[in-house]
């Protein structure tokens, strides 16, 4: 699934050179927010548990360590980048976190693997 996002985030990053080159860097900050926070949560989520109640767990604090890794990514770019950031850019930041993030609901179409038995 990580390559898949950054298939993604490259070819945000080709769209922002062909349209808008100003955009490339906004392109790449919106798809990275989304990949770092699929990296938390797979690596929070990934830590040995045996229980049923120790799996839940992990997952529940692997997402709310990615909803805080999204949280602070946009905080401290729009901290940072304000004057960047305004009208279509922010869009365009936001477009790339969201195209990116779909990478997750998109992989079972797109990366057809056979079931592990």
């Amino acid at each position: 699934m990580l390559l898949l996002q950054t298939a993604i985030i490259a070819a945000t990053v080709v769209a922002a050179v062909w349209l808008a080159p100003q955009l490339v860097w906004v392109g790449l900050a919106g798809g990275s927010i989304a990949l770092t926070a699929n990296l938390v949560f797979g690596i929070l989520a990934s830590l040995g548990r045996r229980s049923a109640g120790a799996v839940l767990m992990a997952l529940m604090m692997a997402e709310a360590g990615k909803i805080f890794v999204v949280a602070l990514g946009f905080v401290l770019l729009f901290r940072k980048f304000p004057e960047r950031l305004g009208g279509g850019d922010a869009l365009w930041l936001l477009g790339a976190f969201v195209l990116t993030l779909s990478a997750q609901w998109l992989a079972p179409l797109v990366l057809k693997t056979e079931p592990r038995r």
